[in-house]
């Protein structure tokens, strides 16, 4: 995973080990790591939890948990422990760019 960019291994970007329609991204993180409130508008995430606990809306998620955010739905995000997490965006094709902050 170390010789991947943040983490992302399947997408329309490089390095990639399939340049498909989708991304799959396996991504650690530290405790107190945050995202700032952001939304895709061509793609939904799908976030699951494989490791510790995050804050996505004032929702708190733990091991296990699956999150959707639909295309337009806005989120941020915040660890509240070491954690790792597998990140999906789909449906119709991989856009890297597609992140746009609040």
């Amino acid at each position: 995973l170390s010789s991947f960019t943040g983490g992302w291994i399947v997408g329309n970007f490089s390095p990639s080990l399939y340049h498909k329609d989708y991304e799959i991204g396996f991504k650690n993180y530290k405790l107190g790591d945050k995202e700032k409130k952001h939304y895709h508008i061509l793609s939904e995430e799908v976030t699951i939890v494989l490791v510790g606990k995050v804050k996505m809306n004032n929702i708190e998620y733990c091991v296990g948990d699956i999150i959707i955010q639909e295309m337009n739905e806005s989120t941020d995000f915040e660890c509240l422990s070491e954690t790792a997490i597998t990140a999906v965006y789909r449906p119709d094709g991989s856009f890297p760019g597609d992140k746009y902050f609040c």
